[in-house]
């Protein structure tokens, strides 16, 4: 059978609103599908990011859709993840084996694998177990290295027009 996965995706781009500081946000060690260490946010590249972020093995579907959606209209930008915290160590050897398989060499450098920081994450998202299935956006802004505030939250489906209306419409104001 297929595995189910949590999700996060993580894509790059530039805001101008402000909201709060998460420069106490303490570093997370993940690697990317390549195997190469990340430490987030600190190693994200230094400009404005968002993170489409879902967490529950049932949000794979929207997170996936939310990310395509942002590869597409936004290629070559930004990152995206799976969060394992949680998931059976015996087990995680074969996701991230499963999704390197299923996952474009392209983005594989984008691709990071998370095994904690779920809590802070839930928590900068806004999640709320009334929509845990959703895809969670979460624009951050880029003050300085490894520090990132804010700047708007946004949680949903990436297909429906809230994503041409809301989401997508920050973004091409930047």
């Amino acid at each position: 059978g297929t595995m189910k996965l949590w999700l996060i995706v993580i894509s790059v781009f530039s805001s101008v609103l402000s909201a709060e500081p998460i420069s106490t946000l303490p570093a997370v060690e993940t690697k990317t599908l390549n195997e190469k260490e990340f430490k987030f946010p600190n190693d994200l590249p230094h400009h404005s990011t968002w993170l489409v972020v879902g967490f529950s093995r049932d949000s794979q579907t929207a997170t996936k859709t939310c990310y395509e959606a942002l590869e597409k209209d936004f290629p070559g930008r930004g990152f995206t993840a799976a969060m394992l915290q949680g998931a059976p160590f015996f087990i995680k050897g074969v996701i991230v084996s499963s999704i390197r398989k299923s996952t474009l060499d392209a983005i594989k450098d984008r691709y990071l694998v998370f095994n904690d920081g779920k809590d802070e994450l839930k928590q900068l998202a806004g999640f709320s177990s009334v929509s845990e299935n959703d895809a969670f956006v979460i624009g951050f802004k880029f003050l300085s290295p490894g520090k990132f505030e804010v700047v708007f939250r946004y949680h949903g489906d990436c297909r429906a027009p809230r994503y041409t209306e809301e989401l997508k419409s920050q973004i091409l104001k930047l």
